[in-house]
C-alpha cells in the first residue's frame, strides 16, 4: 500500500465529499497531512482509521490471580 495524494483520489477512495473529508480531518482524526499545499493520506493508516479493531478486554488481576491459584493447586472450575 502506498500514499494517496490530492483531494479527489482521497475523496475517492473514501467516499465522500471533500467537506465530509475535511470534517474527518478537523474532527474526527482522519490521519492526513498537507504537502506543499496538497493533502496526502497513507493508505493503511486510513484503512484502519476506518476499520478500528475492537481494544481487546483485560481480565481483571483477581480473575488472573484465581487462575493462577487454580493451576497451582490443581483445581477445576
Amino acid at each position: 500500500m502506498g500514499r494517496i495524494v490530492g483531494m479527489i483520489a482521497i475523496k475517492s477512495y473514501l467516499g465522500m465529499t471533500e467537506s465530509t473529508v475535511m470534517d474527518c480531518i478537523n474532527h474526527q482524526d482522519l490521519p492526513a497531512e498537507k504537502v506543499k499545499g496538497v493533502w496526502e493520506v497513507d493508505q493503511a493508516a486510513v484503512d484502519r482509521w476506518k476499520n478500528p479493531q475492537p481494544q481487546k478486554k483485560s481480565r481483571s488481576k483477581a480473575a488472573k490471580s484465581k487462575k493462577k491459584k487454580s493451576a497451582a493447586t490443581g483445581e477445576k472450575k
